[in-house]
């Protein structure tokens, strides 16, 4: 008896964490697959939205954190069936990863 609850337990959460950011969460932004999200990232105040081109994923900044070394922008993608959210940081000069 014991097994097939640990066997559905360890279904369940393997479920939960393929649904966690940065963990299979979705497609993978490039500067050259979607470089409107960039320049917003570059350039644009948190609360800009667009949508990324060619895939009618919508998009939004959410907030933007700093300390010495680092920039992170946190963004929220909107997309057919599902929210997700992803973090975008830089060292100074360096390229949004």
């Amino acid at each position: 008896m014991k097994t097939p609850v640990l066997v559905l337990a360890t279904a369940l959460l393997s479920g939960c964490v393929m649904g966690l950011p940065g963990i299979s969460s979705g497609p993978e932004y490039t500067r050259q697959n979607a470089p409107r999200l960039f320049a917003a990232l570059d350039r644009r105040p948190d609360g800009t939205k667009g949508v990324v081109r060619g895939t009618g994923v919508s998009y939004e900044i959410i907030s933007t954190h700093a300390n010495d070394t680092r920039l992170c922008r946190l963004v929220s993608f909107k997309e057919p069936n599902r929210f997700r959210v992803e973090s975008y940081c830089k060292r100074k000069g360096g390229e949004w990863r």
